[in-house]
């Protein structure tokens, strides 16, 4: 059983298909901020507020099934070429709550059932904000 977060992503949504074709596989569980449905029968897509504990932790609560692999494939990358003088701290709150809040909560709720004997995966995609060139 695998959870895909992010699955409304480039990177979340060509795992969740890929993830799909294997026999190895019995549920991926595809978790996006707005619900979109992937079509394929051992695909279960699901919206989940990332930023609200509320939202996930009923989510976790929900799935009735142990998770072998956890995939964060969330987060945003905001203009990656940027001068110096584009810094704000504004930005910087932005890019902190959209990659870092939301993987430490998901680690929080749905760690919890998924930490037991056998050999499980936790994976993170993350991304580097900001690159600073001369420009």
């Amino acid at each position: 059983n695998i959870a895909v977060f992010g699955s409304s992503g480039a990177i979340g949504e060509a795992l969740c298909i890929q993830f799909s074709k294997s026999d190895n596989v019995n549920k991926i569980f595809a978790f996006s901020r707005n619900g979109d449905q992937l079509n394929n029968k051992t695909i279960i897509s699901k919206q989940v507020d990332y930023l609200n504990e509320d939202s996930l932790y009923n989510t976790a609560q929900s799935l009735q099934c142990d998770l072998d692999i956890i995939i964060v494939a969330i987060g945003a990358l905001e203009h990656p070429e940027k001068s110096i003088r584009d810094l704000s701290s504004a930005k910087f709150i932005d890019m902190f709550t959209a990659n870092t809040i939301p993987t430490a909560l998901i680690a929080k709720y749905f760690l919890l059932e998924f930490l037991r004997s056998r050999k499980r995966y936790l994976i993170y995609f993350t991304v580097i904000f900001g690159f600073f060139t001369s420009k």
